[in-house]
């Protein structure tokens, strides 16, 4: 193995080992809360609707499948509850 492929491996190691300890906020919202939080954030008719679809599957999220609300980049991201798709969301 050459030198660079040695220090690039370090060098990703040591970046996996710091995102892994640095910490994310994550608020959590009770069920009953949940529609005032759509309403507040303008996606209450849009989810009841069905008019988003989770970027991991592709599933038509709905009120009873929405699993987590998140802004990546300042756009708004809408999973499901499948947990293939919140495994992917923390990689």
């Amino acid at each position: 193995m050459n030198i660079q492929a040695f220090i690039f491996k370090i060098k990703r190691l040591l970046y996996l080992i710091i995102r892994r300890f640095q910490s994310q906020e994550v608020l959590a919202v009770y069920d009953n809360d949940l529609d005032s939080l759509l309403k507040k954030l303008g996606l209450f008719d849009e989810v009841n609707n069905g008019a988003f679809q989770c970027p991991e599957c592709c599933i038509k999220i709905t009120r009873e499948n929405l699993g987590t609300i998140s802004n990546e980049n300042g756009a708004i991201i809408i999973r499901c509850l499948s947990t293939n798709c919140k495994s992917k969301e923390q990689t």
